[in-house]
């Protein structure tokens, strides 16, 4: 069972050459079935290799050590990819910020940033194709155009 995996392993890296990734898999898999006492098939390690070819050996690394851990069975690839995805997750979490609105009022009061938003109107306007004004578009002028403008659908329906 193992012997048959590292052939495999073998023949797909003399193959031309074997990606990070799917060398963590065949190295994964192959430590799985000596803990499970399991073989796997040619056509099994196909599909392991195409779900994760472009995970992180890592993550792979981190998936499979989670499973180890609980896992009773040999793991089915849903399995590594639901440990894989809840790794993502809470990554996710850790690197997550609240936005200081303080801050961010702070920015946006300054000329610099009202330059570049008045900018980014203007360049927006222009491919659609209408103008910009700061001044005669206010946003009285703006919601009165809406008005207008749900009038007429309504009329029009």
């Amino acid at each position: 069972m193992a012997a048959n995996l590292q052939k495999q392993s073998r023949e797909l890296s003399t193959a031309g050459g074997i990606s990070a990734s799917r060398l963590a898999i065949s190295r994964l898999l192959d430590q799985a079935a000596q803990v499970y006492q399991s073989e796997i098939l040619p056509g099994q390690m196909k599909v392991w290799l195409d779900c994760f070819q472009s995970e992180k050996p890592e993550t792979l690394q981190a998936a499979f050590a989670g499973y180890f851990k609980v896992g009773k069975f040999f793991p089915k690839p849903a399995d590594i990819a639901e440990l894989v995805a809840l790794g993502r997750e809470s990554s996710k979490i850790k690197d997550y910020q609240p936005i200081d609105a303080e801050r961010t009022k702070q920015e946006q009061e300054t000329a610099e940033w009202q330059q570049a938003s008045e900018q980014a109107r203007r360049m927006l306007a222009k491919l659609a194709g209408r103008t910009f004004d700061p001044v005669t578009n206010s946003k009285e002028k703006l919601k009165a155009q809406a008005q207008q403008l749900s009038e007429q659908r309504g009329k029009q329906q």
